[in-house]
């Protein structure tokens, strides 16, 4: 999930805790089983590994198909 920047760390928290309780729910559960996926909460850190690590990847491979814009 995003929030824009500058977004006061309270807030950012309350959202995650919140978000994390909706994706705990028993509806929500009970989707995601039937899609065959279960949910992943990680920290700020964690998240921005991740976007990071997704960016270099598709950079590689974007550079390696000479892949353009259209």
């Amino acid at each position: 999930m995003f929030v824009p920047a500058g977004t006061p760390q309270a807030v950012v928290a309350r959202i995650t805790t919140e978000f994390g309780k909706a994706l705990n729910s028993p509806d929500a559960l009970a989707r995601m089983n039937e899609l065959n996926t279960e949910p992943v909460m990680s920290s700020q850190a964690e998240f921005a590994v991740h976007l990071q690590r997704e960016h270099d990847t598709l950079g590689k491979l974007i550079k390696a198909r000479s892949i353009k814009a259209q």
